[in-house]
């Protein structure tokens, strides 16, 4: 709301009006409902916010209403916690086939990673849990494949820095183990340079 009655200026930092403060408290009485009680009248932790069908797969945008303070204090990030739990149920439940985590809904101190899910959904669960790594990883992989069964690495292997990364790492593994692709890995630490060296994945230490 401020920054729709602010003007923009080049020189001067932008400074939030007096009035803004005082929007303040209702601003927590309303995140405190949709984090904190809404939940638990309802069942139900996150709002639709777009439904969509790409080439016959349907695609909806689901967000779980919570501010920053709710990662950051200690009291209320189980409550965060919960309702991305509260949330992937309500996925199972409706059918969905793949739940997407965005954003710090995958933060590793609130689930590590979203792993944390598995505990709670059924064992005989029907969806699969990703987030944006697991997205980055796959294309990559895809892109990597691609571009060696058309002849660009010219039958030397491939140099690969940042693999030690926890994307990297399973990108260099993927390659290595799914699609026999020679790769030579560069890292500084001796440690993971033996954790993919134990996966038969060449390393150096010199980039």
């Amino acid at each position: 709301v401020p920054a729709v009655f602010s003007t923009p200026s080049a020189t001067a930092r932008w400074e939030p009006a007096w009035w803004v403060y005082l929007i303040l408290p209702f601003l927590w009485i309303g995140s405190f409902w949709c984090a904190h009680i809404q939940p638990r009248l309802t069942g139900k932790s996150h709002l639709v916010v777009e439904d969509v069908v790409y080439d016959g797969v349907r695609v909806q945008t689901w967000i779980v209403r919570h501010f920053g303070r709710h990662f950051r204090n200690d009291w209320e990030r189980n409550f965060a916690r919960k309702n991305v739990e509260l949330a992937a149920l309500n996925a199972e439940k409706c059918g969905a086939r793949v739940l997407g985590l965005g954003a710090l809904n995958k933060a590793e101190f609130l689930n590590n990673g979203g792993r944390d899910l598995l505990k709670v959904l059924p064992k005989d669960r029907t969806m699969a849990i990703t987030h944006g790594n697991h997205l980055t990883a796959a294309a990559v992989v895809e892109t990597v494949r691609q571009l060696h069964a058309a002849g660009h690495a010219q039958g030397i292997p491939i140099m690969f820095t940042g693999a030690t990364s926890k994307t990297g790492r399973a990108v260099a593994i993927a390659l290595h183990k799914h699609h026999a692709i020679p790769l030579l890995c560069h890292s500084a630490s001796p440690a993971r340079r033996a954790d993919l060296e134990a996966f038969g994945i060449a390393t150096t230490l010199r980039s």
